[in-house]
């Protein structure tokens, strides 16, 4: 599919897409390898490695537990006043996530640590939640309102590939400053990119003119609680009724909880394990390899959908993307679960480890989009309205999960983190292997029923 062909509101949508997932691809690549380390040795230097740790995973579960309690009433925010300002708030909580988090270098009292920690996790629950749903609601809405004939699978993992372009950048500039010791140059400079993209989105973002959003002096608490109340309970209902839905979002949440462990973990098992002289070029490396890893994900999508678009003339096919997500979390699974028997075996297990990471980051470029867009085919035309809201129960399903989870799954030092891991790589394997069973159940009885001539019911376009 050629973007010069489309019509310029459509190129609009993209060219949003793309400079918001390069800020939020840049600005995550300049935290997401440095900020576990940070906290995991200055909490060292004040205390023990063992305290280190549990005070790390502990504030990685507050930061998922925030998540969980705010991702579907910010969801519901979303849909409630509309998605342009609930994407600009997030990229404000962001800047103020990044400016705390760039005093924590400075601290030097355990308390002190602690509370900057909780407060920057406090920061990123908003951030995270406010855009998580809101921003592929308001993609997916913004396209099925000017052009409803291109699927979201095209847009969606093309805008991921240029989040992972943009964290290559921020992911390795984000190390150097660490290793350099001044991590906090790299935190200012994504608190001043956030702002200019607060300035971007209040400027080229348009609300979708087929939705109802409460107008600013329509706007106060008791609007807002009653609107939200009703938005959740239509949401949850949606949500609660489909088993496709549910299926997904499981596998979904699995995923995103092995990823997240890895994602945070990493880098301290790589501290613990490799000498420090060497420790500059692997860990670059890894991030570099990493990036690269899930661009080439979410650029498979886009090679294989352009290729579908080109044969069929049509969307690709819901049993098609169903594959692709399945056999992508088995792909991811398989290798963290082999990496955790290894290291329980006492074997050297770096290069099994590099690579058990590569496969889960991989993994990432195809199953996001792959879940976003399947989620979205399945969620009622009708129930437009509410979309945010029923994206964001997948979030809240990983965060509890990390948040009940994250400390057996951290493991008890970080040499021996990845033993942990098996946790969620196991808890992603019965999901993804169950899910298969469900979603295909579910289409083969609608196929069935539509054979015979009867109005399918119950989960919408599972064809």
């Amino acid at each position: 599919m050629n973007l010069k062909t489309l019509s310029p509101e459509v190129r609009h949508i993209w060219s949003v897409a793309k400079v918001v997932q390069g800020v939020m691809g840049f600005t995550m690549g300049i935290y997401i390898f440095s900020w576990g380390p940070l906290f995991y040795e200055k909490l060292t230097e004040i205390s023990t490695p063992q305290t280190g740790m549990t005070l790390t995973t502990f504030l990685f579960g507050v930061h998922m537990a925030l998540i969980a309690f705010l991702e579907v009433p910010t969801g519901a925010i979303g849909d409630t006043i509309g998605r342009k300002w609930t994407v600009v708030w997030s990229f404000v909580c962001r800047m103020a996530f990044f400016l705390v988090l760039s005093f924590v270098s400075f601290a030097n009292s355990l308390p002190i640590v602690l509370a900057l920690g909780i407060i920057a996790m406090i920061a990123f629950g908003f951030s995270y939640t406010f855009f998580s749903g809101t921003f592929t609601a308001w993609c997916v809405d913004s396209l099925r309102e000017k052009a409803p004939h291109i699927g979201y699978e095209h847009l969606l993992s093309r805008a991921y590939t240029y989040n992972f372009v943009a964290q290559i950048f921020g992911g390795v500039l984000g190390v150097l400053f660490y290793l350099k010791h001044v991590p906090y140059i790299g935190f200012l400079i994504a608190a001043v990119l956030c702002v200019g993209c607060v300035v971007f989105c209040l400027g080229e973002m348009e609300e979708v003119k087929n939705l109802k959003f409460l107008k600013h002096k329509e706007v106060s608490l008791a609007v807002i609680t009653r609107r939200i109340g009703e938005i959740l309970g239509t949401g949850f209902q949606i949500f609660r009724n489909s088993s496709v839905i549910l299926a997904l979002t499981l596998v979904f949440a699995s995923y995103m909880f092995v990823v997240n462990i890895v994602d945070y973990l990493w880098p301290v098992y790589l501290r613990s394990k490799v000498p420090t002289d060497l420790q500059p070029s692997y860990w670059i490396g890894l991030v570099v390899a990493i990036l690269l890893v899930s661009m080439a994900g979410s650029h498979t999508l886009t090679l294989w959908t352009r290729h579908w678009h080109k044969k069929n003339g049509a969307k690709t096919h819901n049993t098609v993307l169903r594959r692709w997500l399945i056999g992508t979390s088995l792909f991811a699974a398989l290798p963290v679960l082999a990496l955790s028997w290894l290291t329980k075996m006492g074997l050297d297990t770096f290069w099994y480890f590099t690579g058990a990471v590569l496969a889960v980051e991989f993994a990432y470029g195809l199953i996001a989009p792959c879940y976003e867009t399947l989620i979205n085919n399945y969620i009622p035309e009708n129930h437009s309205q509410e979309r945010a809201t029923i994206m964001s129960f997948g979030s809240l399903m990983r965060s509890a999960l990390i948040m009940f989870l994250a400390s057996p799954a951290g493991g008890t030092s970080g040499a021996r983190t990845t033993i942990g891991w098996a946790l969620p790589a196991l808890l992603l394997l019965v999901t993804a292997l169950v899910g298969n069973f469900v979603i295909k159940s579910a289409q083969r009885k609608v196929s069935d029923t539509a054979a015979e001539g009867v109005k399918p019911c119950g989960d919408p376009m599972l064809e």
